[in-house]
Protein backbone atom coordinates (compact mmCIF):
# COMPACT_ATOMS: atom_id res chain seq x y z
CA UNK A 1 0.00 0.00 0.00
CA UNK A 2 1.41 3.50 -0.36
CA UNK A 3 -0.54 7.18 -0.62
CA UNK A 4 -1.49 8.95 -3.68
CA UNK A 5 -1.08 12.59 -4.24
CA UNK A 6 -2.70 14.52 -7.06
CA UNK A 7 -0.92 17.76 -7.84
CA UNK A 8 -2.22 20.32 -10.14
CA UNK A 9 -2.42 23.73 -11.32
CA UNK A 10 -6.26 25.60 -10.01
CA UNK A 11 -8.73 22.82 -8.46
CA UNK A 12 -8.34 20.33 -10.97
CA UNK A 13 -6.65 18.21 -8.57
CA UNK A 14 -9.49 18.27 -6.17
CA UNK A 15 -11.92 18.24 -9.21
CA UNK A 16 -10.24 14.77 -10.90
CA UNK A 17 -10.51 13.06 -6.96
CA UNK A 18 -13.96 13.88 -7.01
CA UNK A 19 -14.65 12.31 -10.54
CA UNK A 20 -12.33 9.04 -9.66
CA UNK A 21 -14.79 8.77 -6.26
CA UNK A 22 -17.66 8.85 -8.19
CA UNK A 23 -16.48 5.85 -10.52
CA UNK A 24 -13.88 3.96 -8.00
CA UNK A 25 -16.10 5.12 -4.42
CA UNK A 26 -14.58 7.23 -1.82
CA UNK A 27 -11.26 7.68 -1.50
CA UNK A 28 -9.10 6.83 1.77
CA UNK A 29 -7.64 9.55 3.72
CA UNK A 30 -4.38 8.51 1.99
CA UNK A 31 -5.50 9.46 -1.11
CA UNK A 32 -5.35 13.37 -1.66
CA UNK A 33 -5.10 16.48 -3.89
CA UNK A 34 -2.87 19.71 -3.29
CA UNK A 35 -3.90 22.35 -5.77
CA UNK A 36 -1.12 24.86 -6.92
CA UNK A 37 -3.25 28.50 -6.53
CA UNK A 38 -2.35 31.88 -7.59
CA UNK A 39 -0.43 33.88 -5.14
CA UNK A 40 1.31 30.62 -4.30
CA UNK A 41 4.92 30.36 -4.16
CA UNK A 42 6.79 27.52 -5.77
CA UNK A 43 8.98 27.36 -2.32
CA UNK A 44 5.39 26.78 -0.49
CA UNK A 45 4.10 23.78 -3.20
CA UNK A 46 7.48 22.55 -2.59
CA UNK A 47 7.15 22.28 1.13
CA UNK A 48 3.79 20.93 0.99
CA UNK A 49 4.86 18.24 -1.69
CA UNK A 50 7.94 17.48 0.85
CA UNK A 51 5.44 17.38 3.60
CA UNK A 52 3.31 14.53 2.04
CA UNK A 53 6.81 12.63 1.51
CA UNK A 54 7.40 12.28 4.81
CA UNK A 55 3.94 11.29 6.22
CA UNK A 56 3.70 8.44 3.76
CA UNK A 57 7.43 7.21 4.41
CA UNK A 58 5.77 4.24 6.69
CA UNK A 59 2.74 3.66 4.89
CA UNK A 60 4.91 2.19 1.39
CA UNK A 61 5.72 5.51 0.01
CA UNK A 62 4.29 8.08 -2.13
CA UNK A 63 3.02 8.01 -5.22
CA UNK A 64 2.38 12.20 -7.02
CA UNK A 65 0.72 12.48 -10.48
CA UNK A 66 1.30 15.74 -12.17
CA UNK A 67 -1.28 17.50 -14.18
CA UNK A 68 1.28 18.56 -17.07
CA UNK A 69 4.71 18.03 -17.66
CA UNK A 70 7.08 21.54 -16.63
CA UNK A 71 4.52 23.47 -15.20
CA UNK A 72 5.25 24.26 -11.53
CA UNK A 73 3.27 21.03 -10.38
CA UNK A 74 5.62 18.55 -11.68
CA UNK A 75 8.80 20.72 -11.43
CA UNK A 76 8.23 20.66 -7.76
CA UNK A 77 7.08 17.39 -7.62
CA UNK A 78 10.55 16.43 -10.19
CA UNK A 79 12.56 18.45 -7.11
CA UNK A 80 11.49 16.80 -4.19
CA UNK A 81 12.44 13.69 -5.86
CA UNK A 82 15.73 14.99 -6.23
CA UNK A 83 16.17 16.09 -2.86
CA UNK A 84 15.19 12.64 -0.83
CA UNK A 85 17.58 9.87 -0.07
CA UNK A 86 15.41 6.81 -0.50
CA UNK A 87 13.87 7.81 -4.08
CA UNK A 88 12.34 4.09 -4.02
CA UNK A 89 9.60 5.79 -1.75
CA UNK A 90 8.80 8.49 -4.13
CA UNK A 91 7.35 7.82 -7.59
CA UNK A 92 5.99 11.13 -9.65
CA UNK A 93 3.96 10.52 -12.88
CA UNK A 94 2.75 13.79 -15.03
CA UNK A 95 0.41 13.70 -17.73
CA UNK A 96 -3.05 13.27 -15.15
CA UNK A 97 -6.30 11.87 -15.83
CA UNK A 98 -8.84 9.98 -15.26
CA UNK A 99 -8.13 6.79 -15.55
CA UNK A 100 -4.62 6.65 -14.28
CA UNK A 101 -5.96 8.18 -10.90
CA UNK A 102 -8.96 5.11 -11.03
CA UNK A 103 -5.87 2.88 -11.60
CA UNK A 104 -3.71 4.52 -9.04
CA UNK A 105 -6.55 3.83 -6.20
CA UNK A 106 -7.05 0.03 -7.87
CA UNK A 107 -3.76 -0.68 -7.40
CA UNK A 108 -2.72 1.03 -4.13
CA UNK A 109 -4.49 -1.87 -2.29
CA UNK A 110 -2.38 -4.91 -3.74
CA UNK A 111 0.45 -3.64 -5.59
CA UNK A 112 3.81 -2.08 -4.53
CA UNK A 113 4.57 1.50 -5.55
CA UNK A 114 6.60 0.57 -8.65
CA UNK A 115 4.04 -2.21 -9.85
CA UNK A 116 1.66 0.69 -9.75
CA UNK A 117 3.45 3.07 -11.52
CA UNK A 118 4.03 0.77 -14.18
CA UNK A 119 0.52 0.23 -14.31
CA UNK A 120 -0.59 3.44 -14.06
CA UNK A 121 1.45 4.76 -16.99
CA UNK A 122 0.29 1.83 -19.22
CA UNK A 123 -3.28 2.77 -18.37
CA UNK A 124 -2.74 6.45 -18.68
CA UNK A 125 -1.46 5.90 -22.30
CA UNK A 126 -4.19 3.26 -23.41
CA UNK A 127 -6.99 5.49 -22.46
CA UNK A 128 -6.35 8.18 -25.16
CA UNK A 129 -8.15 7.16 -28.41
CA UNK A 130 -8.47 9.47 -31.45
CA UNK A 131 -12.32 7.34 -31.91
CA UNK A 132 -12.36 8.83 -35.48
CA UNK A 133 -9.12 6.73 -36.22
CA UNK A 134 -10.77 3.49 -34.96
CA UNK A 135 -13.46 3.31 -37.25
CA UNK A 136 -11.30 3.63 -40.14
Amino acid sequence: MFDILLVSHGPVAQAMLDAAAMVYGPSSERVAALCFEPGQSQQELLESITDAIDNAKDNGGLLVICDILGGSPFLMSAQAYQNIENRASLEVITGMNLAMIIEAMVCRESASLQEAKEAIVASGMQSIVDFAAQMN
